[in-house]
């Protein structure tokens, strides 16, 4: 789950070796030392490095999880609801903020890159099974996510945009494209497609996920508008309300 893939440096995409990351071989790729983007990812595989030179050397007993992409409700933030008024949440957290708040879903560059999500019920099954089996985890890294939901982000826009007109009632908001350096700053890389192979875990443990993207959007979008949308509207309200108004409230 480090880095890119060769499809992000011009391989074909209809080759899956190519953008299909296996706990044993993988096409991964760091992007350049200047792109500071890339030291997430080398610090994680580092990490992972270390843990397995523990278990060959010093005989550590050790299992890795290399969750991608969990979704679900209470996962991230809302900006200026949960004390955080700064800052950029994920990509989920971000998309609901702009439909709850009716403002444009914003796209850095076109929303052309592909994310694969897995619900973190799932995720849960998949941690307790893996505990629960020390005899058939120990020594291995195992990915955990669900390759049957991968989807290109600017469709994932869409996704959520008519899913959330669906449950409220209210109309689909517009997307703005914004290129990437002017979202989050010079340097900016992003990897255009990587998708976990599950090959290993159902392999050692007959694991594998079962929530479907839609399933889980809906259950993790519900709970988004229970818990913020009245808190964003009322803020809202504030903001429009002339200051005489807002005094009197108060009072």
């Amino acid at each position: 789950m480090y880095g890119r893939t060769l499809a992000s440096y011009g391989l074909p995409k209809s080759d899956p070796t190519n953008y299909i990351l296996d706990e044993d071989t993988t096409p991964m790729i760091m992007g350049p030392v200047s792109a500071q983007r890339w030291c997430y990812a080398c610090a994680k595989q580092l990490v992972e490095r270390l843990i397995y030179a523990h278990g060959t050397e010093n005989n550590l007993k050790f299992t890795i999880i290399r969750p991608y992409n969990w979704i679900g409700p209470r996962m991230d933030y809302v900006p200026g609801v949960d004390g955080k008024d700064d800052g950029q949440p994920r990509v989920l957290a971000s998309f609901m903020t702009a439909l709850m708040k009716g403002e444009p879903i914003v796209l850095v560059n076109g929303g052309e890159v592909f994310r694969t999500f897995c619900f973190v019920e799932d995720a849960c099954e998949a941690v307790c099974t893996i505990v629960g089996k020390p005899d058939k985890s120990i020594g291995f890294s195992f990915n955990i996510g669900n390759p049957g939901n991968n989807i290109q982000v600017k469709e994932l826009a869409n996704l959520m945009n008519e899913m959330y007109a669906k449950i409220t009632g209210k109309p689909k908001v517009a997307t703005k494209d914004i290129s990437g350096e002017e979202y989050y700053g010079k340097g900016y890389e992003d990897s255009d497609l990587r998708i976990p192979s599950m090959r290993l875990v159902k392999q050692q443990l007959d694991w594998e996920p079962k929530t479907t993207l839609k399933e889980a959007m809906e259950m993790t979008m519900k709970v988004f508008i229970e818990k913020y949308a009245d808190k964003l509207e009322n803020k809202k309200r504030a903001a429009d309300a002339p200051a005489g108004a807002v005094k009197a409230a108060k009072k």
